[in-house]
């Protein structure tokens, strides 16, 4: 009976390593995704303001952040035709059928 216990106890103490472990490694997985989604928007917000640089009604007027900008559909299907867009989109996983 003892020796049960004894079997039974190690069992539990390797699950909760392996829990432990595969929980350190999703965080890991996960800070790594966040981080790699940030410079992809980043670089995604410069080339929209690369590609529509006053979209202000007044030209007069400081450039609108991309935040501020109000982006029409001709303006995102115009985008759907850019390379840096279209592999931004590929690498968030929006399918293609997506994007027609």
């Amino acid at each position: 009976f003892g020796l049960f216990n004894v079997m039974i106890a190690n069992f539990l103490q390797n699950a909760q390593r392996a829990a432990r472990f595969n929980d350190h490694e999703r965080r890991r997985i996960l800070r790594k995704e966040r981080a790699m989604i940030n410079e992809k928007t980043a670089k995604l917000m410069k080339r929209i303001q690369e590609l529509y640089p006053h979209k202000s009604q007044d030209r007069n007027k400081p450039r609108l952040s991309v935040a501020d900008m109000r982006i029409t559909r001709e303006m995102f299907e115009d985008m759907l035709h850019d390379k840096c867009v279209t592999e931004w989109l590929e690498d968030m996983g929006c399918d293609d059928g997506l994007r027609r």
